[in-house]
């Protein structure tokens, strides 16, 4: 099963919120995880910001970076999809399309209501746990 990840829900994971598991699940590789490079690049330095520094450790960063890296399927991005009101969600389309994913996974309104998106399934983390 190929998953894409919504940014904020591998944030939201790192600090520990109700979706702790999906960090678990990438490292036990549960699942094929779709990133990119754009998607590791906005998730590690918006964990590195200062607000951050006394919430998580900086290992737990590189864990996580390390895993983006090494487990996950990054793929390639060239800036063709334009769907999303939010223009900056673009990217995390463009990962399931071109990742040929079966699950695009978000707590995202501006992607949730494109569900589901060129026959791939958007879904809340709750849904996606259900499967």
């Amino acid at each position: 099963m190929k998953v894409v990840i919504d940014s904020n829900l591998l944030i939201s994971s790192l600090l520990g919120k109700l979706t702790s598991g999906i960090i678990n699940d990438i490292i036990l590789q549960k699942y094929e995880l779709i990133t990119s490079n754009q998607q590791i690049d906005e998730v590690i330095g918006v964990l590195k910001r200062a607000k951050f520094r006394d919430k998580i450790p900086m290992t737990k960063i590189l864990e996580l970076e390390n895993a983006l890296k090494n487990i996950g399927t990054i793929v390639e991005l060239y800036g063709n999809i334009f769907d999303c009101r939010d223009p900056k969600d673009n990217f995390i389309l463009e990962m399931g399309v071109n990742g040929k994913a079966n699950y695009i996974v978000t707590g995202d309104d501006d992607l949730l209501i494109l569900n589901p998106y060129k026959k791939i399934p958007i879904l809340k983390y709750s849904e996606f746990i259900e499967l």
